[in-house]
């Protein structure tokens, strides 16, 4: 005690808070599929790989040392599943207007096997 105050102490290691670089990359990056399509809206809807990474690496400021490759792994994953699609060597979403038109749906029948029992 000096003065008449007491100096506060320093908190022990356990009760400091956790740094930011202590954290994990899971907890400090968006989802890679989240921050692709946030960087294809601000391009007005279609840029290149090219302008996706520029856009994620100026946004973003904890990424993984395995960014480039998790972001290939995802624009895979999200062109193969129909989310984004490739036009002209740009991603873009898929038009919503595609596919809808009644005139060409196609009709299946089902399939009649027959069995014989002898």
């Amino acid at each position: 005690m000096e003065n008449g105050l007491e100096l506060e102490q320093t908190p022990k290691e356990e009760e400091r808070p956790r740094q930011i670089q202590e954290l994990p990359f899971s907890l400090l990056v968006l989802p890679y599929t989240q921050m692709i399509m946030e960087a294809i809206e601000a391009s007005k809807g279609c840029c290149n790989k090219r302008a996706i990474v520029k856009h994620i690496e100026t946004t973003q400021t904890h990424l993984p040392p395995s960014h480039l490759t998790l972001l290939d792994y995802h624009l895979n994953q999200m062109k193969q599943s129909g989310q984004i699609v490739i036009v002209k060597n740009n991603y873009t979403k898929p038009d919503p207007n595609r596919g809808r038109d009644s005139s060409h749906v196609a009709v299946t029948s089902p399939s009649v096997y027959s069995l014989r029992l002898f």
